[in-house]
């Protein structure tokens, strides 16, 4: 389910691609995908602003938050395109939450659950990335025991 981004990632985003778009049709040779760098760090304001997890800050090799309930490590990876890399080194990951990033602004968790479930199917392939739509399926396999938990919604005042 489509949600949409907070403000102001959700107007950055939305601009982003708009540009990209323009430079698409003006040297329709060229790609112009948003850098792998920029859409991750919007994939972890997702997890850190919708998820109760701590960031580990940028000097963790392996996972990008903690669980601040259960202190279980959390790796937080994030797309726009129909692929997701998983890195070469590290393959798998505690607890793994994935976000497919739209153009228009609005992102969808394709994955929340145990990383081991997520390895023992790209060990299956010879590539370090999996499709979105491998990733859904997968998804739809996760009890929700095993779920990075959602913060509570703000109350209005």
């Amino acid at each position: 389910m489509r949600q949409t981004l907070p403000e102001p990632v959700r107007a950055a985003v939305a601009s982003i691609f708009t540009q990209v778009e323009a430079l698409r049709r003006a040297f329709p040779e060229k790609r112009f995908t948003p850098g792998d760098r920029l859409i991750g760090d919007i994939g972890e304001v997702l997890a850190e602003t919708f998820y109760d997890v701590v960031s580990l800050g940028s000097n963790s090799k392996t996972h990008d938050c903690k669980c601040a309930q259960t202190d279980r490590h959390v790796q937080v990876k994030a797309t726009s395109r129909g692929r997701v890399g998983l890195g070469l080194e590290k393959q798998t990951f505690d607890r793994l939450l994935v976000f497919k990033i739209y153009p228009e602004g609005e992102f969808e968790v394709i994955y929340n659950g145990d990383g081991d479930r997520v390895a023992a199917k790209i060990a299956e392939n010879s590539s370090p990335s999996i499709q979105v739509s491998a990733l859904r399926d997968l998804d739809a396999q996760v009890p929700d025991s095993e779920r990075v938990k959602r913060k509570p919604p703000c109350k209005a005042s």
